[in-house]
């Protein structure tokens, strides 16, 4: 893990982003941008998926908070939640193994509730095949640059 900073802040901050970036050792600026693709009605879950499944063999998925106490990550993964800053609603942070171990905000403090874990989950062939259908459409900074 490398420690990236997000870039945006505020009710849009690309704090998950900055988690991403972090994890997978990668420019911020290459993850695509899911509030974007969010606000204008898209599937952000889909663009970050496509981005993932492409460039890294990787998924996304999240634990809904009924499951969060009960199941600990066994490596590095998200963790999403409200954040005690004045103001911000939904925030995300770099856990391992089910602790706390980078805010992306320099401002901290963390999370003050988790509501879920996000893992990067190894895809196997068969899901694979189903998002290279979407790689097309990927909309990660690489690609965006490339032409792709």
């Amino acid at each position: 893990m490398i420690p990236i900073e997000q870039t945006v802040f505020g009710p849009r901050g690309n704090c998950m982003a900055a988690c991403w970036a972090s994890i997978l050792h990668c420019p911020i600026d290459e993850v695509p941008d899911y509030q974007g693709i969010d606000a204008a009605g898209g599937s952000w879950m889909n663009a970050v998926n496509t981005w993932l499944t492409k460039h890294y063999g990787l998924l996304y998925v999240e634990l809904e908070r009924w499951i969060a106490p009960f199941v600990v990550p066994r490596g590095w993964h998200l963790i999403n939640g409200d954040t005690p800053r004045e103001g911000n609603g939904g925030h995300s942070c770099v856990g391992f193994r089910g602790t706390l171990v980078w805010d992306p905000n320099p401002a901290g403090p963390g999370i003050r509730q988790v509501d879920t874990w996000g893992l990067l989950v190894p895809i196997g062939a068969d899901q694979k095949q189903t998002w290279e259908r979407e790689w097309d459409g990927c909309v990660c900074g690489i690609c965006r640059r490339e032409g792709q």
